[in-house]
């Protein structure tokens, strides 16, 4: 196991687990970055609405799209709106 920074990245076996608090895209230019590039390709992705702990119960769905091995756009529901705090996990290698 190796961490190279106490909050964000952890190395195991080659896979590597970031995680993080990112507000939502304000557009498909706005890329939010992970706290270090995976070397190979994203394997799962996850956020959480941090403004809103009950999110399972509201009608708008935190999403992340990724095509990068370096970036993401984050949203929420069907729009960009930065207002919105995510806490997000990846998992790549």
């Amino acid at each position: 196991i190796q961490i190279f920074n106490k909050s964000f990245v952890l190395v195991i076996n080659n896979l590597i687990l970031q995680w993080g608090t990112y507000k939502e895209s304000t557009g498909e230019s706005d890329i939010k970055y992970f706290p270090i590039a995976f070397p190979n390709k994203l394997l799962y992705a996850h956020s959480v609405d941090l403004d809103n702990p009950n999110s399972y119960r509201s009608t708008k769905i935190c999403w992340i799209y990724s095509d990068t091995t370096y970036g993401f756009l984050l949203g929420q529901g069907d729009d960009y709106s930065p207002i919105n705090t995510n806490k997000c996990i990846f998992i790549g290698y």
